[in-house]
């Protein structure tokens, strides 16, 4: 099984629990307020949102995604 540090395109889900072990704690409900609103760009998979982790790490550290 691949270690979920090891992915850089992960679900809502995976990157919420990601965000958990990098120490970058983030809410479920924020990430989707997030997608939503446009602030992090996703592509999708049907009506799954696929994030890319490192647009994720720069919007947490101020910097556009």
């Amino acid at each position: 099984m691949d270690d979920i540090r090891n992915q850089d395109i992960l679900t809502v889900n995976k990157a919420v629990s990601r965000s958990r072990l990098e120490g970058l704690t983030i809410t479920e409900s924020a990430l989707r307020r997030w997608i939503k609103d446009g602030t992090l760009p996703v592509a999708y998979a049907g009506r799954k949102a696929l994030i890319y982790w490192p647009n994720l790490v720069k919007l947490l550290c101020g910097e556009s995604a």
